[in-house]
């Protein structure tokens, strides 16, 4: 699929502002599909040897889409910060299932310790994409809940916020 001029530009901020994040002590997909799955121990181990852990650019849009649904719920704030990435570009691309705004604004009890680790620039590419959705028409019934994270939570100020040290 060839994206949009706006695609892309998004894309390249994604990518410029991830660029090296490693998965660290965070959650891999698969191993939160083996909790998912309440898999062994031994079979939870092994699904964390088979995640990608060093570049988040290498995971795959099959396995986004066959781990990610039910590994969104495991994520912890460097789990997050690591997919978070390529859940957007899987996004740009026709390859998730057009949830990912929701996600991404909806309440949660969870939701500040999710992105604490974001810096400035990773929220203000999160900011970017939410933005275009805006310009897309597959999102069109989502957009009074864009707008309202747009002004909320992923509002420029909160953003600045957020990303002051403490």
């Amino acid at each position: 699929m060839e994206l949009s001029a706006a695609a892309r530009w998004v894309e390249k901020r994604v990518r410029l502002a991830f660029n090296g994040v490693t998965l660290g002590c965070g959650m891999g997909l698969r191993e939160a599909d083996a909790h998912d799955d309440r898999a062994t121990p031994e079979a939870t181990a092994a699904a964390r040897r088979a995640d990608e852990k060093q570049s988040w650019d290498l995971i795959s849009f099959e396995d986004l889409h066959r781990y990610g649904e039910f590994g969104w719920f495991y994520l912890d704030a460097e789990s997050l910060r690591f997919h978070l990435p390529a859940f957007i570009l899987a996004e740009l691309n026709d390859e998730s299932d057009g949830n990912l705004p929701r996600r991404l604004i909806e309440p949660s009890r969870q939701r500040d310790r999710l992105y604490s680790l974001l810096n400035l620039d990773q929220r203000m590419a999160v900011r970017e994409f939410l933005l275009y959705t805006l310009s897309d028409s597959f999102y069109d019934p989502q957009q009074p809940m864009i707008r309202r994270g747009l002004d909320g939570l992923w509002a420029v100020d909160r953003i600045a916020e957020a990303s002051e040290p403490e």
